[in-house]
């Protein structure tokens, strides 16, 4: 849980939709965009989402 816990908030509580979108693709089920008027993350915003699921695969890894 502890783990997972930053993931869980970044892609629900600071990216919404797009952000679960965004992950889903991440974790190779592809979800398509958000349905106007929301708007897919930005760039950096994706490279901030990559870089938290890349921190939570590699904890994740090390409990195994």
């Amino acid at each position: 849980q502890r783990i997972i816990a930053p993931s869980a908030a970044a892609v629900t509580e600071r990216y919404g939709i797009a952000g679960l979108k965004a992950a889903m693709a991440l974790e190779g089920f592809e979800a398509g965009v958000p349905r106007r008027p929301l708007l897919p993350l930005k760039p950096p915003e994706r490279e901030d989402l990559e870089q938290i699921f890349r921190r939570m695969n590699s904890e994740l890894a090390e409990l195994s």
